[in-house]
């Protein structure tokens, strides 16, 4: 009896010492140092769920939350970091091996990667979102892609001169950007497949123009002679001065040296 008390309290003793050894193990092996949001206002603590597919509207674009990881997951590590782990700010882990150079797999399922300008968010291989750490001009600059699970893609970039981004679609061939009414210019109205944006003044002559035969001669010669028949919504702006059209087409280059150069 003597002797099964003791087995007893030995295995009992051995439990509690594997239990307390494999605590200080996990302690030991914890991450000591954290790594912190470069921008915390812009957290995201659960990643918004996208559709299958990019959206083909302003309406159903406007249901889009923008996950830009350069905004909403870029970490900042300790001064002189050495590679290893790190714990994320959501509790998660940060495998860190340089500068710009680490992998943060988030409790919500994504992950994000960075390798040098590049950093990306993964949802297994179904969404990833890039972005650049790089400074640039036209549809370079805090550009940012999203590739849908149909390897539909939307595009999205800072317009400086404008001060507001800009979205462009793309599956394939097709292509088109979006433009909010009012946002650019301030008038909007529809023909056909064109979404019009322009300015009172030149509304008479909008008007002429696309009610008259030489747009319905020029539908049938863009048909029959480049096989090209416009069949989405098309935004058409009509700026009055060089520098708004290079301000949203070109942004940055110099209009009278681009087009009026002899």
């Amino acid at each position: 009896m003597k002797f099964k008390n003791r087995l007893v309290n030995a295995i009992f003793l051995y439990v509690i010492f594997l239990i307390f050894s494999q605590s200080i193990q996990a302690e030991n092996n914890s991450p000591s140092n954290s790594a912190v949001l470069l921008h915390p206002k812009e957290n995201i603590e659960f990643m918004p769920k996208f559709p299958d597919s990019a959206p083909e509207t302003l309406n159903d674009l406007a249901k889009i939350d923008w996950a830009d990881p350069l905004i909403c997951c870029e970490l900042s590590f300790p001064k002189n970091a050495k590679p290893g782990k790190f714990k994320a700010p959501d509790g998660g882990l940060v495998d860190y091996w340089k500068q710009n150079s680490w992998q943060w797999k988030r409790k919500d399922g994504w992950i994000v990667w960075s390798g040098g300008n590049l950093i990306s968010l993964l949802q297994g291989d179904d969404i990833r979102i890039n972005a650049w750490r790089i400074k640039s001009i036209g549809e370079f600059n805090k550009r940012s892609v999203i590739r849908f699970r149909d390897k539909s893609v939307l595009i999205r970039w800072w317009n400086d001169y404008w001060k507001m981004w800009i979205v462009r679609y793309e599956k394939g061939s097709k292509m088109m950007r979006f433009v909010q009414a009012g946002s650019i210019l301030p008038l909007t109205k529809q023909y056909d497949t064109y979404d019009i944006h322009y300015k009172k003044e030149y509304e008479f002559y909008i008007d002429i123009f696309f009610q008259s035969p030489h747009y319905q001669s020029l539908k049938k010669l863009l048909k029959q002679e480049f096989y090209a028949e416009n069949k989405n919504q098309t935004p058409v702006l009509f700026f009055d001065t060089l520098q708004d059209f290079s301000g949203y087409l070109q942004e940055g280059k110099d209009p009278q040296k681009d087009y009026l150069s002899s």
